[in-house]
């Protein structure tokens, strides 16, 4: 059955929404599902409410920030409507400069920013547009505990996936020394309608195998419990 939203299951959905107000990260092929109009985000929650009942925690994804007004218009009249509805904890995404400096609702809420990578230069050339010493600014600031996504191989910076791997393992270990809540790695896949794709199909990048990335999961010495992996 069609749904006004992208898709959901148990404790998330992914909801259709405005662009990112960014869009420019050449790996994200979520512009794909955004729309000038979308359907009204309260619409979507209760179909998704109807479809799956209201979990106590509960993981909303969009393209983009959820702070951000011009995308998904005031956060706190989101939040405080799932709070009635009975959500009592809930994860979002954000770009580090939508993130509030207060939280005016009941609700405990976790942020993920997507960080990707901790080097400057690798940052710069996935177009990311802000730094981690942005993120970690926000970090140290924020009432909500913060996050992050690292991406494992996110360019074509990286000639050989070994050298990918260990500039992986950098980054994790960089991040674990600050105050995130969670890092969680994930392999990058070629999405459709993305500048990687473009590049993955004029042979100029190369995705990191997964057998590789496997094993590196394997094999990483440090055991952490905010450390987490994706299932790609």
């Amino acid at each position: 059955m069609e749904t006004s939203y992208i898709s959901a299951a148990p404790d998330r959905i992914i909801l259709r929404t405005k662009p990112c107000s960014w869009g420019k990260c050449i790996f994200c092929g979520f512009k794909e599902d955004t729309s000038v109009e979308p359907p009204s985000v309260y619409v979507q929650f209760r179909e998704y409410f109807a479809a799956f009942g209201v979990p106590e925690y509960l993981k909303v994804f969009n393209s983009g920030s959820f702070f951000d007004f011009n995308q998904m218009g005031s956060w706190e009249d989101k939040v405080s409507y799932l709070y009635d509805e009975g959500v009592r904890r809930l994860r979002v995404e954000s770009r580090p400069e939508f993130v509030p400096r207060i939280n005016s609702t009941k609700m405990y809420i976790e942020v993920m920013i997507g960080l990707e990578t901790t080097f400057i230069r690798v940052a710069q050339l996935i177009n990311k547009g802000f730094t981690l010493a942005q993120v970690v600014e926000v970090a140290r600031c924020s009432p909500f505990p913060i996050g992050v996504y690292l991406l494992a191989k996110p360019c074509s910076f990286y000639k050989t996936d070994q050298l990918a791997l260990e500039d992986l393992s950098q980054n994790v270990i960089q991040c674990l020394e600050l105050p995130f809540f969670e890092i969680l790695v994930m392999r990058t896949t070629i999405r459709p309608g993305s500048e990687l794709e473009k590049q993955y199909k004029m042979c100029e990048y190369v995705p990191l195998e997964k057998a590789l990335y496997e094993k590196w999961k394997e094999q990483f010495p440090i055991k952490d419990w905010r450390l987490k992996y994706d299932k790609s």
